[in-house]
């Protein structure tokens, strides 16, 4: 039996995405009936690897009125779900596609956890992590939460001989690095936040520096960058139909944790990373991806790297 990915959502919410033909800023949008279902990145990721065939365990804190809405929903989707109840209320978000596939999303801070809550969350994912192929955290962190609380998580994946995959943005993603994550994956507006570095190679190399083992760079059609102690790595982009991009970057997380969990050769790894976000953009909602889409990407995905300047040759 193959061993979970267990992937920790510190702030999830309730997603709610609308689908509009056109969205008049400052004026009166009819909309239908929007789709709702359990969100935030580390349960999207889990979604994804479901439909890949992977087992999953997504942990997250949960409170207030929402908090049994995303129970049923995952229970309904088949996802398990270990939840720690919090005092808080659970946020919702707001995505709004329109007919050329821009998203427009409204992110709601979420709760602040007390220490017990973030004590309880920490003992819920260490003891989940025994007998787990990798942890993915990502996502923000709710309230007003310390972003060194990221390295918490990385930590317990390391004592209990796991790779850690972290998804995250600002100080928290600088905090991942140097708390020696497997891997880290901003896309490249974060990447740019947290570093200050314009230059992806220099930006990366940062984070590298810091302690980051691996740094994959998600650019959208663009497709992704990689780096790591010794390479560069380009993936090219693939041509996306109209859909709703904002789950693309949760979908290449996917990929990425499930090449560190099952050993996969990196630039395999990399090639499914890309199919899985430019199929993940052709769905309506974030977390969902057809495996006959991937499938049939795979092999369109050109690959190259390039030896670091810093680095000897063999």
């Amino acid at each position: 039996m193959r061993r979970p990915i267990v992937t920790v959502t510190p702030n999830p919410a309730l997603d709610l995405t609308y689908h509009l033909s056109h969205l008049e800023a400052g004026g009166s949008n009819r909309v239908a009936q929007p789709s709702a279902r359990a969100g935030g990145k580390g349960i999207n990721v889990a979604r994804v690897l479901q439909k890949l065939g992977h087992p999953t365990l997504s942990v997250a804190p949960l409170g207030g009125p929402l908090a049994a809405r995303i129970h049923s929903d995952c229970a309904a989707s088949g996802l398990p779900l270990e939840a720690v109840s919090i005092a808080g209320h659970t946020r919702q978000t707001i995505t709004i596609v329109d007919g050329r596939s821009n998203a427009t999303v409204l992110n709601e801070a979420g709760p602040d956890l007390s220490q017990p809550e973030w004590t309880e969350l920490l003992s819920t994912v260490e003891r989940k992590l025994v007998g787990a192929a990798a942890l993915v955290v990502a996502g923000s962190l709710p309230g007003s939460t310390p972003p060194t609380m990221i390295s918490e998580f990385v930590s317990l994946a390391h004592r209990q001989g796991v790779p850690c995959v972290v998804d995250t943005s600002g100080e928290a993603l600088i905090c991942a690095a140097v708390a020696q994550a497997d891997v880290v994956k901003p896309n490249l507006a974060e990447l740019r936040q947290a570093t200050g570095i314009e230059n992806i190679e220099e930006a990366s190399t940062a984070l590298l520096e810091a302690g980051a083992l691996r740094v994959v760079v998600s650019q959208g059609e663009d497709g992704l960058t990689a780096h790591d102690a010794t390479l560069h790595w380009h993936v090219g982009g693939l041509p996306v139909q109209q859909g709703n991009p904002t789950g693309a970057g949760d979908a290449a997380v996917a990929g990425l944790a499930l090449a560190v969990a099952t050993k996969m050769a990196w630039s395999e790894g990399l090639r499914l990373a890309c199919a899985l976000g430019a199929a993940a953009a052709r769905q309506p909602a974030a977390g969902a991806v057809s495996p006959a889409d991937v499938k049939a990407m795979l092999p369109q995905v050109r690959i190259s790297s390039k030896r670091r300047a810093d680095t000897k040759p063999d």
